[in-house]
C-alpha cells in the first residue's frame, strides 16, 4: 500500500525514480523479498534479408544472478523456429535456436517468439523473419528485362536485314 502512495504523490520529487525501485518496493509491500531477475543476453531475434528455403541458427545464454540454479522452460510460439535446450536446468543456460526458412515464401515477414518460463519470471524474445526475394524471382525479372532489350535489337537487324536485300 505505501509503494502506490508514493506512486501516486503529487510531488514528482516523492515519487519513485525507476520501475526497479517501485517494483522493489511492491515486493516489501507484499512481505516478499526482492528476487533476482534473469539476465538474457538478448532482447529480440531479427533475420533480414534470410535466404528461403535455409535454416538460420544462432544462441543465447540466460543466466540466474543469484546462486542458484535456474529451473524453467523455453519454447517457440510456432514451429518454424527450435530451441535447444527446452529445459532451464543450471544457473546458466546457453540455447541455441534454428529458424527452418524451408516453407516460407520469398519476400515475406514472419513473426514468432521464444519464452523463457520460470516459476517467478517470464521473458518473451520477438522473433522476426525478412525473407529475400528468391533466386528464381531475380532470373525472371532479369529475363523479362533481356526480351525488353532483345526485341527491338531483333526488329532492327531484321528491318536493316531487309534493307540490304532490297538494295542489291
Amino acid at each position: 500500500r505505501q509503494a502506490i502512495m508514493k506512486a501516486l504523490s503529487k510531488r514528482p520529487k516523492d515519487r519513485f525514480n525507476t520501475i526497479d525501485e517501485f517494483r522493489k518496493a511492491l515486493l516489501e509491500d507484499a512481505g516478499q523479498k526482492d528476487k533476482a531477475r534473469l539476465d538474457c543476453s538478448i532482447d529480440q531475434i531479427v533475420a533480414e534479408d534470410a535466404p528461403p528455403g535455409k535454416l538460420i541458427q544462432g544462441e543465447f545464454s540466460v543466466r540466474s544472478p543469484s546462486e542458484g540454479r535456474i529451473e524453467g522452460s523455453i519454447f517457440p510460439q510456432y514451429a518454424w523456429l527450435k530451441v535447444h535446450p527446452d529445459r532451464l536446468r543450471t544457473k546458466e543456460e546457453n540455447v541455441k535456436f534454428w529458424i527452418d526458412t524451408a516453407y516460407m515464401q520469398p519476400e515475406s515477414v514472419h513473426e514468432n517468439t521464444i519464452t523463457v518460463l520460470t516459476a517467478d519470471e517470464k521473458i518473451i524474445i520477438p522473433v522476426r523473419v525478412t525473407i529475400a526475394p528468391g533466386f528464381l524471382r531475380s532470373i525472371k525479372a532479369f529475363s523479362a528485362s533481356l526480351i525488353l532489350l532483345i526485341v527491338p535489337l531483333l526488329l532492327f537487324g531484321l528491318i536493316e536485314g531487309m534493307r540490304i536485300l532490297l538494295l542489291k
